[in-house]
């Protein structure tokens, strides 16, 4: 039986210059497991949407530069991103103003984040390319890691062992110390832990220049890192 967690979580993007309120909702999400990223500004959502694809976006419309509307008339010719405006204007030009530009859902502040959460999966519903089939494959065939869409990472000795770490318990961390044991055959005696985020690193690099989406490998403060999506083995 699947549980909630189980559950393919849509990407989120949270764009609002309120910097507690950003964080508050960017670490809301993170908690329940949703892939999420936040930004201050229009620029600073385009340029991160480049290399990390969202399928969800929560927008604000007072921000600097391009406003939410602006960035929601941009996203009109980007097939397949759900738009919630999230607001404290709630006049009914603007709410008419931003459904007629694209957007799915016309949101007003203060919320509870209980409902902002159920409008997320809602909206989630609308979008093809989430599936209970997105799901990641570690092959111990040919020492590869095959995307959900079917791209073939090849890995290192090292990179395969990191996954087998971190696919051990998914979402869950795989501490720094778990994976140093793992790469170093258990000999730890002087064993350099930066060792670790040069494998995590090239990773990432080789995951994002194939697939051209982040890699779900997390870091965790100061513990270790989680790959946050489902991965069988073969």
């Amino acid at each position: 039986m699947k549980t909630k967690h189980d559950k393919i979580r849509p990407r989120l993007a949270i764009v609002e210059d309120d910097d507690n309120f950003r964080q508050s909702m960017v670490d809301y999400f993170d908690l329940l497991g949703f892939p999420v990223w936040g930004a201050e500004s229009a620029e600073t959502f385009y340029k991160n949407l480049i290399v990390s694809p969202i399928d969800i976006v929560i927008l604000d419309i007072g921000l600097p530069g391009d406003d939410g509307f602006q960035v929601t008339k941009h996203l009109q010719n980007l097939h397949g991103i759900e738009i919630l405006i999230l607001s404290g204007r709630d006049s009914t030009n603007d709410r008419i103003q931003g459904l007629n530009l694209g957007a799915g859902r016309y949101l007003v502040k203060p919320i509870d984040m209980n409902e902002l959460v159920a409008h997320v999966e809602a909206a989630s519903r609308n979008i093809k390319n989430i599936s209970d089939d997105d799901t990641w494959s570690l092959q111990y065939s040919n020492w590869s890691l095959i995307s959900p869409q079917g791209n073939i990472i090849n890995l290192t000795s090292r990179e395969f062992a990191l996954m087998e770490c971190l696919i051990k318990s998914p979402n869950q961390t795989a501490t720094r110390t778990d994976i140093a044991n793992v790469l170093a055959c258990g000999n730890l005696n002087g064993y350099d832990f930066h060792r670790i985020d040069m494998v995590v690193t090239r990773l990432r690099k080789k995951i994002r220049t194939i697939t051209n989406q982040s890699a779900p490998i997390k870091t965790i403060n100061s513990i270790g890192f989680a790959f946050t999506m489902k991965c069988k083995t073969k």
